[in-house]
């Protein structure tokens, strides 16, 4: 597939720009291995034109490794704003998601849970 224009602002960043993908993390477990997010933030990584699978390769090497590609974007963030000129699909946790504008932030301490 073709790249993607997308406009994502986040801090006091504006990306104007086309990506293959753009991938947000927010564990502290990656297909197994322990990664260097506090899960209080989200990784983010604006992979620009590969194929999927060498792209989640390059986000693992990030958050892992914290190896970087001078293409890409790779950053630490609490909240960002994502939209696209067309309709684009988004997996959130599992569900398949399609729209033209995310926002996503991390809420801190906002679900509460009660057990027995």
């Amino acid at each position: 597939p073709n790249n993607n224009f997308y406009h994502a602002y986040y801090d006091d960043r504006n990306i104007n720009d086309s990506f293959y993908q753009i991938l947000l993390l927010n564990t502290k477990y990656i297909a197994g291995f322990k990664s260097k997010n506090k899960c209080d933030a989200l990784h983010l990584a604006m992979i620009k034109k590969r194929n999927r699978f060498n792209g989640f390769f390059k986000f693992l090497n990030y958050v892992l490794f914290n190896k970087k590609n001078k293409k890409d974007i790779y950053d630490v963030i609490n909240k960002i704003t994502i939209e696209a000129e067309n309709e684009i699909e988004a997996t959130i946790d599992g569900e398949k998601i399609i729209s033209k504008k995310y926002e996503i932030e991390v809420l801190k301490n906002y679900l509460e849970i009660i057990s027995r």
